[in-house]
């Protein structure tokens, strides 16, 4: 099926050239200004005009080539938002992790709260990224001579009631 925009059955080589010519023009534009710009004389195109429906047709070529740049925009933000959640996902393992060496090694260049801190902030991220709840809601730490830590989501919290009322 012929688009819009290409030369329809019964139109002449010249009358769809002097059509591609309405298309290269921006719009709006007056027919009469459209002739006056290109030398072409008014009454002969305006007969083509209207026989070949130029308007409706320029409409259809324009939302054609919007359309075609909105998927553009679209496939440059996905691509944009797929780098950006690499990124963070590599931060926040970076951060789970220098949070845990600190942790292990039990550094006192920064405080075991820091460290705690680290580890969950990485956490937090990664998990927004991957489009999970990043609440953390309830902690248990013991540090007597080693640190252990119990991160709880909100859904555990819900199980751990649920079990123990029954």
């Amino acid at each position: 099926m012929t688009k819009p925009w290409e030369r329809q059955k019964g139109e002449t080589a010249t009358s769809y050239k002097k059509f591609q010519k309405y298309l290269e023009v921006e719009r709006p534009v007056t027919l009469k200004d459209f002739c006056d710009s290109q030398g072409f004389t008014y009454s002969s195109t305006k007969r083509l005009f209207y026989k070949y429906n130029w308007a409706d047709r320029a409409r259809q070529y324009d939302n054609e080539l919007y359309s075609a740049e909105v998927e553009a925009v679209k496939r440059k933000r996905a691509k944009e938002a797929e780098d950006r959640d690499s990124r963070h996902i590599k931060m926040a393992l970076l951060a789970q992790n220098k949070g845990a060496n600190i942790l292990a090694k039990a550094e006192a260049a920064i405080t075991v709260k820091d460290a705690i801190r680290l580890i969950e902030t990485g956490i937090k991220i990664e998990r927004e990224v991957a489009g999970e709840p990043s609440e953390i809601h309830k902690h248990e730490i013991d540090v007597p001579n080693e640190i252990k830590i119990r991160i709880v989501t909100r859904e555990d919290i819900e199980n751990e009631r649920r079990t123990s009322t029954v």
